[in-house]
């Protein structure tokens, strides 16, 4: 302000006889502007970056003004709304070169929803919209995935009005997939199986979408997916009670999940 410096300096010491201000406020967002235009915003109660698009969203500035309110009352929770929302970073190219010389693996997963507005609604999966869900799911299975491994994935590739083809969904994806049929797949080029014996590390795994298909007369452990986290009680991500095992992407951190993990837990 091109101040005297006796001005300035009454300035400065004015200030520092004041008493500290004690701000009862919470940051919200920081915006990137360029030219007038959003280019990014930072959600501090979300805890997360938003694209253009997502910040101008009514209904996800409401939510996080229910978190604003949340945390005004002492009940705020960090990891509510993004807990579960686990992403794999990039892989480096040392990391790269590592997993092709590295053996394959064998992964199981289920029900990504793809495309599928609904389901983050109802399965209260921590994504904004249908675009983030498919982003994140397809970048943890391709991170988590490489080309000579071999995924059983037992249905509900993609779902919704509006969604893209299984074949247009599965070509996105890593892997050698083994495709088990789920009640919302529908393709004229993949082979679908209704179930699968998968032998693996001197166990025998029933492998199919609903859990009551598994055959009454079967006495060793079954694979399935089909509900989610909508009754974990039931439907846990192992039962050992019961030999049964729920790989809903829910319940496995949104990504698949290697045999020898799941080897390590029954055992």
């Amino acid at each position: 302000m091109k101040l005297s410096n006796d001005k300035f300096e009454g300035i400065r010491k004015y200030v520092e006889r004041k008493n500290s201000l004690k701000f009862k406020h919470k940051m919200v967002r920081a915006t990137l502007v360029k030219d007038q235009l959003i280019l990014r915003e930072y959600d501090f109660l979300l805890r997360r970056p938003l694209r253009r698009e997502l910040a101008l969203v009514r209904d996800v500035y409401t939510h996080t003004l229910h978190l604003l309110n949340a945390y005004f009352e002492g009940s705020y929770n960090p990891g509510e709304y993004v807990s579960e929302r686990i992403e794999i970073p990039q892989r480096s190219m040392a990391e790269n070169i590592k997993s092709v010389f590295r053996r394959s693996k064998v992964f199981v997963t289920s029900d990504l929803h793809l495309d599928h507005e609904n389901i983050i609604k109802y399965c209260k999966r921590p994504f904004l919209d249908a675009a983030d869900m498919n982003q994140t799911l397809v970048q943890n299975w391709n991170n988590t995935i490489g080309n000579k491994d071999t995924v059983y994935f037992l249905g509900d590739l993609a779902y919704g009005k509006e969604r893209r083809s299984t074949d247009y969904w599965l070509k996105q994806l890593n892997g050698n997939v083994f495709f088990i049929k789920g009640n919302h797949d529908e393709s004229n080029e993949i082979k679908f199986y209704v179930n699968f014996i998968l032998e693996y590390a001197n166990h025998k795994f029933f492998l199919t979408h609903r859990p009551e298909n598994v055959p009454f007369n079967w006495n060793d452990w079954a694979i399935c997916g089909h509900n989610h986290n909508n009754n974990l009680r039931k439907y846990p991500f192992i039962d050992k009670e019961n030999k049964r095992i729920n790989i809903s992407v829910e319940l496995t951190k949104y990504k698949p999940v290697d045999m020898d993990y799941i080897i390590k837990q029954i055992n």
